[in-house]
């Protein structure tokens, strides 16, 4: 099982930016999905050290009739996001 882990890769996605610094990919399966890094400057006020290093994470569904199946690639292609933004 490890080996067949290290021999995922993620999808390709693109960095649309924005107000919510939005990433997006599409699966194998012609599902959409758009991941966002939304500032929260609230949490803690936007006059704090920690505002600007503040977000949450929002993995969202662009057609959201749709129920998606299992997909193993997926967890992969998030954690490059993360990669990516960070």
């Amino acid at each position: 099982m490890k080996n067949e882990e290290h021999q995922l890769s993620p999808y390709d996605f693109s960095f649309g930016g924005g107000e919510n610094n939005s990433y997006f990919f599409e699966t194998i399966n012609n599902i959409f999905y758009q991941v966002k890094f939304k500032s929260t400057t609230y949490l803690f006020g936007e006059e704090s050290m920690y505002a600007p290093l503040t977000y949450e994470l929002v993995i969202e569904l662009i057609d959201d009739s749709i129920k998606p199946p299992l997909d193993k690639l997926i967890p992969y292609t998030i954690a490059s996001i993360f990669e990516d933004f960070f």
